[in-house]
């Protein structure tokens, strides 16, 4: 048992290959661009070090050299934060991908943008018995019975930027998602915005500064 001792061993193990699945793909996704990428020319030096990072891949934390092997033959749900969109298709799309390396069976559902319609999916998902659920951008009040009904049934749930409900904005209460993906040195999707919107005010800050020398 790990974490809060509601999590069995062999289920954590494939939350962590989960958050690598997601790790990879969004890796791939970083490098798609055939001609490179094209950065505005009117951005702060803090936001254009920002966005060539997320197209280098450095934004994200890479999988490390060594480690346990991916555990093959899994069955995971991926809940899509909506195919009509094209960032959520291209999530989705790319976990697949990478479920596909790992010798996954990956049953990709689509959460329509709805957190109601998400919430049923992860409940069906736990009706399946799966090995582990992956969710797209959906904060965890809007699917908690979900996600409790996961934690309940022991199946680890991955989140891909969304905002756990141990958040302050959330009234700082119990986190309910397993493991989360590693964005620029944090798990918590909140912490790279903040850091995003710190730095695009550093670089006004220093752009008012210059003009006044």
């Amino acid at each position: 048992m790990v974490g809060n001792g509601m999590i069995p061993m062999h289920r954590a193990s494939t939350a962590g290959v989960v958050a690598l699945a997601g790790v990879a793909m969004l890796l791939g996704a970083c490098t798609t661009i055939s001609d490179g990428p094209r950065i505005a020319t009117d951005l702060t030096a803090q936001q254009r070090e920002i966005l060539q990072a997320g197209y280098d891949g450095d934004s994200l934390q890479r999988p490390t050299a060594v480690g346990p092997a991916a555990q093959r033959g899994k069955r995971v749900w991926a809940v899509s934060c909506g195919e009509a969109y094209q960032a959520c298709s291209q999530l989705s799309a790319g976990f697949v991908e990478a479920g596909a390396q790992l010798g996954w069976e990956v049953n990709l559902v689509d959460g329509k943008a709805d957190p109601s319609t998400a919430t049923g999916l992860i409940r069906q998902a736990v009706a399946a018995d799966v090995d582990g659920i992956a969710v797209f951008s959906y904060d965890c009040p809007g699917v908690k019975s979900g996600l409790e009904a996961a934690r309940a049934a022991r199946i680890p749930v991955v989140q891909f930027t969304s905002i756990d409900c141990d958040d302050e904005a959330f009234g700082a209460g119990e986190a309910l998602y397993t493991a989360g993906l590693n964005v620029m040195g944090s798990t918590k999707i909140k912490d790279y915005y903040l850091k995003c919107d710190t730095d695009e005010n550093d670089g006004r800050s220093g752009g008012r500064q210059a003009a006044r020398r």
